[in-house]
């Protein structure tokens, strides 16, 4: 609750007091939990609004401490777990715990141990990645404001950049292992974040291959939100190191995939109001990329249609009443369809990771829906362009013109 109504103090107060009375308890599995849920927190919170006022140093290095700590003390306590549940159901019978249940026990808890340390290894390299990050921009040295890119970093501050190594090392393990086991979604967010890595540490060969892959497998898959990621992480990417991919013209392409991400979020913004911060971001460096070329009526222009596609989100947010009923029935069957697109989007993509061809008769009727679906929606649009007006800024982008300026 306290998460997805944007209460994140009270969420990190929430999971650290669970993680405390479960590890006091020792509750294996109440611990973990309250771990995963903190880094999903911290993660959430970080790409969204990185505010330097959080002492973050000090929240991630702890939690990574927390997790190396349990994943060195879990074989041992999971195996005295299930031997002291053993032999209590031994003694219940007037029986001898055997070598064989042993071994049975060991062997069940070494699976467990292995799936386990899959998680937490992940969980502790993403927590790097982002306390490298954090370090990276608090340090103008490192960040290039007195330094030279990874060669820089690699002399100022090699903590940083080994965090980047240590963590892109582990994602690369993850990536393979999710390929194996046909996690894709899973593969493709781990293969964004092992580019982020590669690219502060120099090699940008490696990280523009994850990240054509990370698009490409996104866009195969339906991976709506993904896709959006990796195409503003592209744009980036091209932007600031265009002339080492070999690309002909990699400012051109940049700004392709910049605005592929915009497109995407523009269609329907309130789908990802989950992602306010990053969507800012995706403008702000968009803005950013059109200034420096020489394009300042179009960063002009992203700046308004940024304005809109904001407050889309924020009043989607707010979960708003209106004064008017048939304005708020109109607004809610609109954000209802939004629901129901975003389910069958997410039906989809599930389907086809499952592996089902994207003609097969499930995916051919599935696309069919959606399209049912966004028919729906723009049906519900219409009726507020011509009814319901007040709340047409709210649900859609209206539209941007530039402004005649008058010299004189």
């Amino acid at each position: 609750y306290y998460c997805v109504s944007g209460k994140y103090a009270d969420a990190e107060k929430f999971f650290n007091q669970a993680g405390d009375l479960a590890e006091k308890k020792g509750n294996l599995q109440g611990t973990f939990s309250s771990m995963m849920n903190l880094v999903n927190l911290y993660s959430l919170v970080i790409e969204n609004d990185r505010n330097m006022e959080i002492p973050w140093t000090a929240k991630v290095t702890s939690l990574i401490k927390k997790i190396e700590k349990y994943r060195n003390t879990y074989y041992d306590m999971r195996f005295a777990e299930e031997r002291d549940s053993l032999e209590r159901k031994a003694d219940a019978k007037d029986e001898k715990v055997t070598d064989l249940q042993i071994a049975g026990i060991r062997d069940k808890v070494e699976q467990e141990t292995s799936s386990r340390y899959n998680s937490l290894d992940i969980s502790a390299a993403i927590l790097k990645y982002y306390l490298a990050d954090i370090l990276y921009i608090s340090d103008p040295e490192a960040s290039g404001k007195k330094g030279s890119g990874p060669a820089g970093l690699y002399n100022s501050n090699r903590e940083i950049y080994d965090l980047y190594k240590n963590a892109a090392a582990t994602f690369e393990t993850a990536i393979a292992a999710a390929d194996k086991s046909g996690e894709i979604e899973k593969k493709v967010k781990l293969s964004l974040n092992a580019a982020s890595c590669y690219e502060k540490t120099g090699e940008n060969e490696r990280a523009y291959v994850l990240l054509l892959d990370a698009k490409n497998l996104s866009e195969k898959y339906y991976l709506s939100w993904v896709k959006i990621d990796a195409c503003h992480k592209l744009g980036n990417f091209l932007y600031l190191h265009g002339r080492e991919t070999g690309e002909s013209d990699s400012l051109s392409a940049a700004d392709r995939y910049f605005s592929s991400a915009i497109s995407a979020i523009e269609e329907y913004p309130a789908i990802y109001s989950s992602h306010p911060g990053r969507i800012r971001m995706i403008y702000r460096d968009y803005m950013d990329f059109l200034i420096e070329h020489g394009n300042g009526t179009k960063a002009f222009e992203m700046a308004e249609r940024y304005a809109q596609a904001a407050r889309i989100i924020s009043v989607k947010s707010l979960t708003p009443e209106f004064s008017n009923e048939y304005d708020r029935k109109k607004y809610y069957d609109y954000c209802s369809g939004l629901e129901k697109l975003a389910s069958l989007r997410s039906e989809l993509s599930s389907l086809l990771i499952s592996g089902a061809e994207p003609l097969s008769p499930a995916a051919v009727s599935m696309k069919k829906n959606i399209s049912a679906e966004e028919e729906k929606l723009d049906s519900v649009l219409k009726s507020i362009r011509t009814g319901n007006v007040q709340i047409r800024p709210y649900v859609e982008m209206t539209g941007y013109k530039t402004p005649a300026l008058n010299n004189d």
